[in-house]
């Protein structure tokens, strides 16, 4: 007699767990939205990048401008998925020095360079800090885009550690008043893949 209320206790068991998943309403294909496996969308694809923020966000006409902002780790990704010089950045943003043991930033200055602005044209040149990040970009923010291809340089002007790397990034940005694009230009992230 066990066996069999055993075993009924399981069927139960089986169509509680079948019923508890809604079903969409009728006319609406419940497939449609699944991905087969090995497959990955363009903005799943974005998800395993690294992901940095820039704060506060260098905001109004960026060429040949420094800022001093602290560059911290948004979203990580997968180590496997990142480059070995956006892991590189990676280690270097979140090393820890004689003054903080365990970090996820670094205060830098930030310096936007394009392609009729090579130097900073800004008072304090490429800024007091000893790490600098400077960004070589365009000149034109389509308001249709909100990310755009940049070459990043980082330099630790310090010797410990000292640094020297330069690498393709992503700079994601947002323009909040189109009629002036690039007074409402904010710079808000570095992607690194």
């Amino acid at each position: 007699m066990e066996p069999f209320l055993l075993s009924v206790f399981f069927m139960f068991l089986v169509l509680s767990n079948a019923t508890a998943i809604p079903w969409p309403a009728s006319g609406v294909d419940p497939l449609v939205s699944l991905v087969a496996r090995n497959e990955t969308s363009g903005s799943a694809a974005s998800t395993n990048d690294l992901t940095f923020n820039i704060s506060p966000n260098p905001i109004g006409p960026p060429c040949g401008m420094t800022w001093e902002v602290n560059i911290n780790v948004e979203s990580r990704g997968s180590v496997g998925d990142t480059s070995t010089s956006c892991n590189a950045l990676y280690n270097y943003v979140t090393l820890p020095s004689s003054s903080v043991p365990q970090t996820i930033s670094k205060d830098v200055n930030f310096v936007y360079l394009c392609p009729d602005t090579l130097t900073p044209i800004s008072a304090e040149g490429y800024g007091y800090r000893d790490i600098k990040f400077i960004v070589k970009g365009p000149a034109d923010f389509p308001g249709d885009q909100n990310t755009f291809l940049a070459q990043l340089q980082v330099l630790n002007i310090d010797d410990s550690p000292e640094t020297n790397m330069n690498l393709p990034v992503e700079i994601g940005y947002a323009i909040t008043d189109n009629a002036d694009p690039l007074k409402q230009l904010t710079m808000q992230y570095i992607y690194c893949g």
